[in-house]
């Protein structure tokens, strides 16, 4: 729950206007839209990544996809993959 509280911390201080929404656990933007009955456009979802240097989070719309290769130019990065749920568990606090 820590890294949840840096995310709202630093969307706070950037003054960025959100509406938090709480509910059950979703796996993907689609479920999320079904489960809140928002569109899934209006919201965001949160994808961790592993590098050999550490963790990174990726915030994106939730109707967005992450290009891996253009975030590997972008960030300079060799590697990069998905973090494993058991990564994302111990990481981010949440399944």
């Amino acid at each position: 729950m820590k890294q949840f509280k840096s995310i709202k911390k630093i969307l706070d201080d950037a003054g960025v206007d959100y509406e938090l929404v709480e509910h059950e656990k979703a796996v993907t933007s689609k479920e999320a839209s079904e489960i809140t009955g928002w569109s899934a456009d209006s919201g965001a979802k949160s994808i961790l990544f592993k590098t050999k240097d550490g963790f990174l989070l990726v915030v994106v719309r939730g109707t967005n996809r992450v290009d891996f290769k253009k975030l590997r130019q972008h960030l300079g990065l060799r590697k990069a993959r998905l973090a494993t749920p058991e990564e994302v568990l111990e990481i981010m606090g949440v399944e």
